[in-house]
């Protein structure tokens, strides 16, 4: 049996796209810690 998985666009924030709440807040600290350690955040 082979099952088809749901893919959807996300919004570019992530935390939004989970349904978490203060998800502008949550956004800005991942490209703040983006930033110190090098790694990319879209």
């Amino acid at each position: 049996m082979t099952r088809k998985a749901k893919i959807e666009a996300g919004s570019g924030n992530i935390f939004a796209d989970l349904g978490l709440p203060d998800t502008d807040n949550h956004f800005l600290k991942a490209q703040i810690v983006s930033e110190i350690t090098g790694s990319p955040v879209r």
